[in-house]
């Protein structure tokens, strides 16, 4: 490993200034969450790596009110950048460490487990993963203090948003900010995607399907491992398109995987999904249906709550009838404090659950009619014995054969067969 240190004309990335300003008025005003949005929001504008990462570790040392702050990103980009506000002995420490090619020992992260914010020899340390290899760590001097988990939870989402957009390099020519923003945004759609492959996945057989009306999409869906045996299933439809909704999904994304860390309650991560995002829904203007179950393989009881959502449907194997799991919380976004209701059902082999979002049943064709969701009821109907990749081609070329335009709206079809001998 290689380090290059990043220099400016004013001054080198190691002085520590003589004096630094305080946060502004304003600044102090706003929720360090809304500073995190904000934040957020002014990275997706740099041009490229080297001003992404100094705007980075300047904005959130400047948030958290550290001593100073440090950023490593491997090769290819290969940068080392570090921000001090006061003299801190063990971020100094830190930087000699990668400076003699060196990686300090950190705690195990997986895509399973998620990465987590990290306490490490006084420091808060983040590493940077894509596809569970690491590809850097962004470090702060706190003076020991730990953050709130809604704090942590925007954290993360800055340490996603970074690798991001350390992935997708800004190559468009100047005045060409619109393509760029697209382009990181895009890029910030396929981290989005699930951690967990759809395949079998403790108990059940998934597959999926997501499709954009634009460049990029509003709708959200995970598959999250809570525990062994058991996995989360999570879909979600946030207002508008574009980069904000991008944005927002990323947030969202960030949030649900830390609290189902914290609580096993699919009504308890709604309620604090609504908390902790509530302010920052109301700022961007992106209220959004969220819909979270968690499967038991043990029991194979599915526990399920939703805020807004479609309610999805089961088609048991056993008569093929059809049951609705009631979704019936209001909209995330709409008031800070909200109770929502957790639900279960008992699941059996060869039951398949559908969750879905408005844009699949609202898929209209030239003649104005709508798929509905009684053509995705017969398709699974008809085809209940068969593997699961097939119930969901089978949707597909329903789809097809109902319409070949493209969607007006962002669709996504999350299919999820029990496993077992009938």
């Amino acid at each position: 490993m290689s380090v290059k240190a990043m220099n400016n004309s004013t001054q080198t990335p190691f002085e520590v200034p003589r004096k630094v300003a305080g946060p502004s008025i304003a600044a102090a005003r706003a929720g360090k969450q809304q500073q995190l949005v904000t934040l957020s929001a002014k990275l997706n504008l740099c041009k490229n790596a080297q001003t992404v990462v100094r705007e980075a570790v300047d904005g959130l040392t400047a948030i958290l009110e550290a001593s100073g702050g440090l950023m490593m990103v491997l090769p290819p980009g290969d940068l080392l950048y570090t921000k001090y506000v006061r003299h801190s002995d063990a971020l100094a420490a830190l930087e000699r460490t990668l400076n003699d090619h060196q990686w300090p020992a950190l705690p195990i992260s997986s895509a399973s487990s998620g990465i987590r914010v990290q306490h490490v020899g006084g420091l808060l340390i983040v590493p940077l993963q894509r596809d569970e290899r690491s590809v850097g760590l962004i470090a702060f001097d706190t003076h020991g203090r730990a953050l709130a988990a809604n704090h942590e939870a925007g954290l993360l989402l800055l340490c996603n948003h970074l690798v991001a957009l350390l992935a997708s390099p800004k190559s468009a020519p100047s005045g060409s900010m619109d393509a760029d923003d697209m382009a990181s945004a895009a890029v910030l759609q396929r981290n989005l995607l699930p951690a967990i492959p759809p395949s079998h996945s403790s108990g059940l057989a998934i597959a999926t399907h997501s499709q954009t009306a634009g460049f990029v999409s509003g709708d959200y869906f995970d598959l999250i491992r809570v525990d062994d045996g058991k996995m989360g299933v999570v879909i979600a439809d946030v207002e508008g398109k574009g980069v904000s909704a991008a944005l927002f999904g990323n947030m969202l994304r960030t949030t649900v995987h830390f609290l189902t860390r914290e609580s096993s309650s699919t009504a308890s991560v709604l309620g604090k999904v609504n908390t902790i995002l509530h302010k920052e829904a109301a700022a961007l203007q992106k209220l959004f249906t969220l819909f979270y179950a968690v499967y038991n393989q043990d029991t194979k009881e599915l526990t399920y709550t939703g805020s807004g959502h479609i309610s999805p449907v089961v088609v048991r194997a056993a008569d093929r009838k059809v049951e609705r799991l009631h979704s019936d919380g209001t909209l995330i976004g709409i008031k800070p404090e909200q109770t929502f209701r957790e639900r279960a059902v008992q699941l059996q082999p060869g039951d398949t659950l559908a969750l879905f979002t408005d844009g699949l049943i609202e898929y209209a064709n030239g003649k104005g009619e709508v798929f509905g969701e009684h053509r995705l009821i017969r398709v699974m109907q008809e085809r209940w014995n068969e593997p699961v990749e097939r119930i969901m081609k089978g949707v597909l070329s329903e789809l097809a054969r109902f319409s070949p335009a493209p969607p007006a709206d962002d669709l996504t079809l999350i299919l999820a067969k029990v496993e077992g001998t009938i």
